[in-house]
């Protein structure tokens, strides 16, 4: 070694050290090894025969063999090195004992850091050989050869450097011992080095920055001053960096991900159109799932805000020209999309720029995503065509547009024509928005909320929050007209279209409907204090009957507060006597109208009459999809409080001074409202048989007979009775009595009022509470349906019949609903035949009926061969048959708004339970009764086919693919105008000729039975275009003409354009337990077997991007659900821990394959393309993802990555492992 004779020569010809030897008592082994050291080296021996003869001694010690590397040794020869016995002969010794492995080279050198540093200037000798050991083995070493004494030497390094002070670890492994002493020891030389050059750099930046200085000044005080600790501390965390900043290289994926822009974004367009189905539940609200899934694509397409910014405008803008002229039905359209344009992403954009001031954020500077929005909003203005507002909502997209000035002055940033509302101004400001006699402006000076203000303000929305407030504070503490009219005020324009407040509003609805909450003085069990806000509640409810208003709150995620606040009202207004109160408006309002407006309104939220949990039943340990029951809301909710988070107001710009966010955080449980917990639980376990049980009690016997009363009341017939056959019977029977009729009577109002019944038993009726009338209403239907089938009731009478009773207690449809859903489950009943006398007929219109829908369905590729038999009288059994009249005379106007939402989600649900014709022949029956329902019926008709019919959703997902993507050429790279999103979508949801696959997917998947085949047929489709894509790959031209062949890159391209379709359908149709499902059992199962089903060999390009397009479905589906950092997480209420769940288990099991365990029946190059390709994006994207994976999953991946020479991938996806995974990073290094 050069240095060291060097250093040998010059420490001979220096003069003796003085230090004073070691104090302490020394061993017998260091008096042996010593002893022999300085014998060698007084007779000349070489060190490297030194060192043989100290090993000798070190065997002399023990009986056995000696183990080395020995840690005492080299304790013994490092102290009498530093600084008693510092001599050139001792450093050859120690440095050929290092050669050797007598002493562990990492141990040694943390012994020397110790000592050598601090005394480097009065030492620079032994500093400068210290220096060129660091030089030479901190780098290159194994933990391997520290031997058996592996535990005491990681015990000596912590002793010596103080490691377990200075980084507070408990348990403690050799490997975070030696990365922790590098980083020690590193850290400590650039202090040297700053320290030792401090003087000559600081004397540098004050000859450029303040001019000729004296020579006398004092050089430290100068280094002591803040600025100079300041640029001592950039510069050593600089350098830091550059030595510890290995990071993973660009790998073949790291150009590729970013690829496809205009195809990359399609998660936002699906999971908007999704949320407009009004079917789709969001477990948290659309601005955060929106904010978690736009940062997910940020990251992940390695876009910039901007490109991002305008890819989720124009997927808001997209969504509201799809329904340009509605569609007419019970389904919410023009309204609810505004509300995600206008509000639900502007919010989520203001989470997204206020996480700006958080210090924690990664990766962005203070001021990038604000002037990324303002460059998008600049840039809208060459998509003209998508910012023309459809034709009904101009002046309010005017309103807003004038009103979103406010939000450029709070940027200060932009011109008020750059903002995206400003951009959706078509035509003038109505003068009534502007003037000084605006009525908003009136109500605020004090006007008197006359009839004429009231109707005004409800078809204006409320400019600010000011007027909220004062809404707010009628509707709780002004007479009872003024809170009716605040509260139906509140449900008007301002909730609809008053999208710059919305988010307010829906928050004050929730407030109104729990008035316990917000007057204490009053108990909750007081009936006067439920009386004295009957009023209010019966305008407020009244009002949230319209289909856009429950899908407005349900994107606020509020649901679960709403059902929390409907079930104390339930509850008490079910078991108050029954008073009415008189309105000035002549409107009446009773216990009877306030019980049926919030039980129906919670049964539309809650879908007590969904379908069957079987149906989504999971062998994952859960369902599929979650099925909306009360249980589950009231469990999602009370663990949001628990969690704080479920009165976030973290949506608001200002948010101490939000007066709408001091709700009460209580937990709500079903146990506490005895009677809705027993008509929860009857309706789980359905009433079919057990009507003998129910007639158990005078009491409940006696209403029904009273009931029976009123629904024969027009029959012109005798008086009929409730009766058991018998002990055993089962069910109920109508008993004849002669002794009176009763007088025909004209319908009453909703409110429950029969002016024209004249009888003490009907007036007696009304007596009973509306709990005791809803319990008694099943025996009364088993009688009358009974008395139809078998006997004197016609069906005229039986639909008259229950006609009435809806009317006198509007919540009585529930219970007819579950009724008849128990006995079309049974399948007891007879058909009965329609045939336009006894029942109406649906011939009419059932050809025409079957050939929309055939038609719509052959627009989307599906061809069905078993149509309606032809010359077959229609029939449908008898419940379905009596429901189907039942409904059928409700009218499409407001007044029946309550009962037709209730009654057209029993309708939908029905014909799940029967075959698939049954749903054609209630189709055609409806169109008939409700011809302003007839494009909605149809696409109802189509979509219900696909309930049980597998090859029919294969066929459906095909079209998705094909519509996306194309005709499946590589060499039209480009997505064109007949593809992409205006191919899968469509450009208008409400015509029903030009449907689309994907708006049919979307408004199907959660009627299909089998929700798992999603992911099957998914993944499938993803691995055939896959194939298909490496087949023209491959004919692209001969080999030897490479400009006639289409580039591998190009090919991944497509590969990931596919497989983030796939995810976005996945994702949408069953979200976390499907994308867990598809982890666990569908990608497996592909990647272990797939080439055993493959009749043809296939190449290795086509193996390969099959690896590559799984791997990517599986990166996309968990991103999309999971997120992929802290904060985008979409689902984090239900599913943030299935996310390392299901990324451990996939990762074990290719752990599992990669040792041996499971064998690999599928193509090695697909296998090898899938593990790196997967485990790259991981170590790219999702890093959060690996610490919950087992240690020894990691290093088994690591070692096959190595195998194929991904050395860099290998050690990030250990550094990833944290701590627990340094030793086997280390290793790997060796």
């Amino acid at each position: 070694m050069p240095l060291l004779l060097q250093e040998e020569e010059e420490m001979a010809a220096s003069p003796p050290l003085d230090t004073s030897p070691d104090t302490s008592a020394t061993s017998d082994l260091e008096r042996r090894v010593m002893a022999t050291v300085m014998t060698s080296e007084t007779r000349g021996v070489p060190s490297w025969l030194c060192a043989v003869k100290v090993a000798q001694c070190c065997g002399n010690e023990e009986s056995d063999s000696p183990a080395f590397p020995n840690a005492d040794l080299a304790a013994i020869m490092v102290s009498n090195l530093c600084f008693s016995h510092n001599t050139p002969y001792m450093w050859k010794l120690l440095e050929q004992s290092m050669a050797t492995k007598l002493v562990y080279p990492l141990h040694v050198l943390a012994l020397l850091t110790s000592r050598v540093i601090q005394n480097r200037r009065e030492q620079p000798q032994a500093y400068r050989l210290y220096l060129e050991l660091m030089r030479q083995y901190a780098v290159s070493f194994s933990l391997l050869d520290a031997g058996p004494h592996k535990e005491k030497i990681t015990k000596s390094i912590d002793d010596t450097l103080q490691l377990s002070n200075t980084y507070r670890f408990e348990n403690w492994d050799l490997g975070m011992a030696v990365v922790l002493f590098l980083v020690s020891a590193i850290s400590s030389l650039l202090d040297c080095v700053l320290q030792d050059w401090g003087s000559l750099v600081a004397s540098q930046c004050q000859l450029v920055n303040e001019g000729p200085q004296s020579m006398d000044v004092d050089v430290n005080s100068n280094l002591s001053n803040n600025k100079s600790k300041h640029l001592e501390l950039l510069k050593r965390r600089h350098l830091l960096g550059h030595v510890f900043g290995t990071g993973l290289a660009d790998s073949s994926l790291s150009h590729l991900i970013c690829a496809g822009k205009t195809s990359c974004w399609i998660p936002f367009d699906i999971f908007m159109e999704k949320v407009m189905d009004g079917k789709t539940f969001c477990p948290a609200s659309s601005i955060e799932i929106l904010t978690g899934l736009t940062k997910t694509l940020q990251i992940v397409n390695q876009a910039s805000w901007q490109e991002t910014f305008q890819a989720l405008w124009i997927s808001a803008l997209r969504l509201v020209q799809r329904a340009r002229e509605p569609m007419a039905g019970p389904v919410p359209y023009i309204e609810s999309r505004l509300s995600m344009l206008l509000s639900i992403v502007p919010l989520s954009i203001s989470l997204l720029l206020r996480e700006e001031s958080n210090p924690t954020s990664e990766g962005i500077s203070a001021s990038s995503r604000k002037q990324s929005l303002v460059a998008c909003l600049q840039s809208l203005t060459q998509f003209s065509r998508l910012l023309h507002p459809p034709e009904p909502v101009v002046c309010a997209a005017n309103d807003a547009a004038t009103k979103a000035a406010i939000v450029v002055t709070d940027f200060n940033m932009a011109s008020s024509n750059q903002m995206m509302h400003r951009k959706y101004l078509i035509k003038a400001v109505p003068n009534s928005l502007l003037s000084e006699d605006c009525p908003w402006l009136n109500f605020m000076q004090g006007a008197p909320l006359a009839v004429s203000l009231q109707n005004v303000l409800i078809n204006i929305p409320a400019p600010s929050v000011t007027e909220l407030k004062k809404l707010n504070h009628l509707a709780l503490h002004g007479s009872d007209e003024e809170r009716s009219a605040a509260a139906k005020i509140l449900c008007g324009a301002s909730l609809a279209r008053g999208w710059r407040v919305q988010e307010h509003v829906v928050h004050i609805i929730v407030r109104l409907l729990s008035p316990q909450l917000t007057l204490r003085s009053l108990g909750i069990g007081d009936a006067n204090f439920y009386l004295s806000h009957m009023n209010m509640l019966a305008a407020l409810l009244s009002c949230l009957s319209h289909n856009y208003i429950i899908q407005i709150l349900s994107l606020y995620g509020l649901v679960p507060d709403v059902v929390a606040a409907l079930m104390p009202l339930c509850e008490a207004f079910g078991l108050l006597p029954p008073p009415s109160i008189s309105q000035s408006t002549g409107e009446e309002v009773s216990p009877y109208s306030v019980f049926s407006f919030a039980f129906l309104f919670l049964l539309r939220l809650c879908k007590y009459y969904g379908p069957d949990k079987e149906f989504y039943a999971s062998s994952c340990g859960g369902p599929v999809r979650p099925d909306l029951k009360l249980d589950f809301l009231l469990l999602m909710r009370n663990s949001r409080i628990q969690k704080n988070t479920a009165l976030s107001n973290k949506y608001y710009a200002n948010n101490v001074a939000d007066p709408f966010h001091d709700l009460r955080c209580h937990l709500v449980y079903v146990d506490s409202f005895p009677k809705l917990r027993a008509w929860y639980f009857e309706n789980q376990v359905y009433l079919t048989s057990n009507l003998s049980d129910e007639c158990n009690g005078n009491r409940k016997r006696e209403v029904a007979n009273k009931i029976l009363i009123l629904v024969c009341r027009n029959m012109n017939k005798d008086e009929w009775s409730v009766s058991s056959s018998s002990s055993n019977s089962s069910s109920s029977k109508i008993t004849h009595r002669s002794s009176s009729t009763f007088c025909s009577s004209t319908s009453g109002s909703i409110s429950g009022s029969f002016e024209s019944m004249s009888g003490d038993e009907i007036q007696g009726l009304r007596h009973y509470p509306a709990w005791e009338l809803l319990e008694a209403v099943p025996l009364v239907l088993d009688a009358i349906l009974n008395a139809c089938a078998y006997g004197p009731i016609s069906s005229r009478d039986l639909t008259i019949g229950l006609r009435d009773l809806v009317e006198f207690l509007p919540a009585s449809i529930a219970a007819i609903i579950r009724y008849f859903k128990a006995e079309i489950t049974r399948g007891a009943w007879n058909c009965v035949p329609l045939n336009g006398i006894d029942w109406p007929s649906p011939a009419e219109a059932l050809d025409s009926f079957h050939l929309e829908v055939k038609e719509v369905l052959e627009r989307v590729s599906i061809h069905i061969q078993n149509w309606y038999p032809q010359d077959l009288q229609p029939m449908l059994p008898l419940p379905l048959a009596a429901f189907l009249s039942l409904s059928i005379t409700f009218k499409l106007d407001k007044k029946s708004e309550y009962t037709r939402g209730v009654i057209g989600q029993a309708i939908e649900n029905y014909s799940r339970y029967c075959p698939w014709p049954i749903m054609l022949t209630v189709g055609a029956l409806l169109i008939q009764k409700a011809r302003r329902w007839h494009d909605f019926v149809v696409f109802l008709g189509a979509r219900s086919h696909f309930t049980n019919d597998k090859d029919s959703v294969h066929q459906l997902l095909c079209s998705c693919f094909k519509s996306f993507l194309g005709p499946g050429s590589l060499v039209s790279k480009f997505t064109t105008s007949s593809n992409g999103v205006v191919g899968l979508l469509g450009e208008s949801v409400c015509d029903r000729l030009a449907m689309h696959p994907g708006i049919l997917f979307l408004n199907t998947c959660h009627v299909f039975r089998a929700p798992r085949y999603f992911s099957e047929v998914i993944c499938k489709l993803v691995v055939d275009w896959t194939s298909k894509l490496a087949g023209e790959w491959n004919s692209g031209g001969p080999t030897q003409l490479k400009f006639g062949q289409t580039s591998l890159a190009t090919a991944l391209c497509e590969v990931r354009r596919v497989a983030i379709l796939g995810a976005s359908l996945l994702c949408m149709a069953g979200r976390s337990p499907l994308v867990q499902y598809l982890f666990e059992e569908t990608a497996p199962t592909f990647l272990l077997s797939m080439h055993e089903e493959r009749s043809k060999p296939t190449t290795w390009i086509s193996s390969m991007l099959e690896g590559y397009a799984i791997s990517y479905l599986l990166f996309f589906s968990a991103a999309i659900v999971w997120g992929v950092r802290a904060g985008t997480a979409p689902d984090k209420y239900r599913s943030s821990d299935m996310s390392p769940y299901a990324i451990k288990n996939h990762l074990g099991f290719i752990a599992n394959v990669v040792e041996g365990n499971i064998v690999l029946r599928s193509n090695p190059d697909m296998w090898k393309a899938h593990v790196s390709s997967f485990v790259g994006l991981i170590v790219r994207f999702a890093p959060s993802w690996v610490p919950s994976t087992k240690l020894d999953a990691l290093k088994k991946i690591s070692g096959r990555l190595r195998g194929w020479h991904e050395y860099e991938l290998a050690l990030s996806l250990l550094e990833l492992g944290g701590i627990s995974a340094i030793e086997a990073a280390l290793e790997s290094l060796s």
